[in-house]
């Protein structure tokens, strides 16, 4: 499915490639953070998805988007956003920062603020600007709370 294979490439280039040749981190953390960079980038792709649906239909594209119904996919996409918040929270137990994983809930929740409003709107630039300019946010607040 497009969905996953975009999300899974994505997580691969920006965290499994990166931080699994450099061999400093714990196994639990490894797979923390494998883990919740996956679902961050898969409600990155599910947003461009729902914008695209009416091409990638038309297209014969499989995605998330055009293989679940509206109500199905946001159930998923909010069990996503809950899974995502918990995870936040095993940060600490794994050796990081109490202010790390309050950085990651922060970055849930300007996302699902995110994720609600490309529901109502579908504009280009929001996309390239907003939904992708997530990626900037998520760097930007892990500088800034790393030790």
């Amino acid at each position: 499915m497009k969905t996953i294979l975009l999300a899974f490439t994505w997580t691969f280039v920006t965290c499994l490639f990166p931080i699994g040749t450099l061999k400093i981190l714990n196994d639990s953390l490894f797979i923390l953070i494998l883990a919740q960079r996956f679902i961050f980038l898969l409600l990155l792709c599910i947003m461009f998805e729902q914008k695209d649906l009416i091409t990638d239909h038309l297209k014969g594209l499989n995605s998330l988007a055009t293989a679940m119904n509206p109500y199905s996919l946001k159930i998923f996409t909010i069990t996503l956003f809950v899974i995502w918040a918990v995870l936040n929270f095993a940060y600490p137990s794994v050796g990081l920062s109490i202010g790390y994983a309050w950085s990651r809930e922060l970055l849930v929740m300007v996302v699902f603020i995110v994720y609600i409003i490309s529901n109502h709107l579908k504009q280009n630039w929001f996309y390239y600007f907003v939904v992708d300019g997530m990626m900037i946010l998520s760097a930007f607040l892990c500088i800034l709370t790393t030790d």
